[in-house]
């Protein structure tokens, strides 16, 4: 791909890291951001995790390189009210934002679902659409 090119979602995690960790509320509260995935071995709660979990196949522009996915944000946090609280300031970062940078337009639309799980910790997941 050259430096013309325009990137697509598949980039789109590179502005969402971005957004996290430059927000003062998630982290003053987060100990890490993990891209994708976490080995129990390099995680100390609380810590968001956040992947691609949808594709949508039809551009949301005839334009190359546009297109709409659907991002999982994760919040885990030792007990139930750390888990709320990060979340409160990953969806604060997220929700109904645009941002442009390093070559990537990207539209995050208002929360679209969200989860609560226990998996060795309080979980908070946020379902985000993105048109990048």
């Amino acid at each position: 791909m050259d430096a013309q090119s325009p990137k697509t979602s598949i980039s789109a995690g590179l502005l969402i890291y971005q957004l996290l960790s430059g927000h003062e509320g998630v982290s003053s509260l987060a100990t890490k951001i993990f891209p994708v995935a976490i080995t129990a071995e390099n995680a100390r709660l609380p810590f968001i995790v956040f992947k691609a979990v949808s594709q949508d196949p039809t551009p949301a522009t005839p334009q190359k390189g546009y297109d709409t996915c659907q991002i999982a944000v994760d919040c885990a946090g030792s007990d139930y009210e750390e888990a709320v609280a990060l979340a409160e300031m990953a969806r604060e970062a997220l929700e109904d934002v645009s941002i442009e940078a390093e070559g990537l337009s990207l539209s995050l639309s208002l929360l679209t679902d969200r989860e609560e799980f226990y998996d060795d910790a309080f979980v908070e997941r946020l379902i985000f659409t993105i048109t990048v």
